[in-house]
């Protein structure tokens, strides 16, 4: 794949997070973490094979330090961020125009995100990040090619905050000695015939096997 690294990506996106305020047990036991959505856009450096990468994500952003409502516009401050959502990719592999960029085989694909960011100035209202983001751009094999894309990325940001959670006492353990019950069933669908098989017309894997039978001849002769 080192022949479609043409140049450097960059992108950007933009956010908007509310923090839980503590009202269900799991809110404190994760530190009241924000969750909210992002808009992304995304260049890979390869405009002619690769195209460019847009997507929209549900996010959770987890904060790793315990949460101390005394200190918390002065104390440093790091995240982790998860994100999954849909994306999409204004190219992708094509048996006749880009074959050579055996990356993603539909436009639209799952996005999956993990960001880690830290503070690197806090005040009441705002807040200057700085963190190592991966953006993972793939259709888990709906449809083939599928290696997907992985964009390793060192971002900034600069956040508007909300009012700051008061503090809230621990929930009584005896409000977690339940059983509850889950049912759930899941399905997909996956391409498990390389291409060009099946999912191209007999017109189309006839030129490309003719193609491959006279390369094999020439390196023959």
């Amino acid at each position: 794949m080192q022949h479609l690294v043409q140049g450097h990506s960059f992108g950007g996106s933009v956010q908007y997070f509310k923090k839980l305020s503590g009202e269900k047990p799991w809110h404190y036991f994760y530190n009241f973490p924000e969750i909210g959505g992002e808009v992304t856009f995304v260049n890979t450096g390869n405009a002619k094979q690769l195209g460019d990468q847009i997507s929209s994500s549900f996010l959770i952003k987890l904060p790793l330090n315990k949460y101390n409502s005394s200190v918390e516009t002065k104390s440093f401050k790091h995240y982790l961020n998860l994100g999954v959502g849909l994306g999409y990719s204004t190219k992708i592999w094509d048996l006749r125009e880009n074959t050579q960029a055996l990356v993603l085989g539909s436009h639209f694909n799952a996005s999956v995100i993990l960001h880690y960011e830290a503070a690197l100035w806090s005040s009441s209202k705002y807040q200057l990040t700085l963190g190592l983001r991966i953006h993972h751009f793939s259709n888990g094999a709906f449809q083939l090619p599928n290696l997907g894309t992985n964009n390793i990325s060192i971002s900034t940001g600069f956040r508007f905050l909300e009012n700051k959670t008061n503090g809230t006492a621990a929930p009584e353990p005896q409000s977690f000695k339940e059983w509850r019950t889950y049912i759930s069933a899941v399905g997909g669908l996956k391409e498990i015939s390389p291409p060009p098989q099946e999912k191209n017309t007999a017109a189309t894997r006839y030129q490309f096997y003719k193609k491959e039978e006279s390369i094999i001849n020439q390196l023959l002769a």
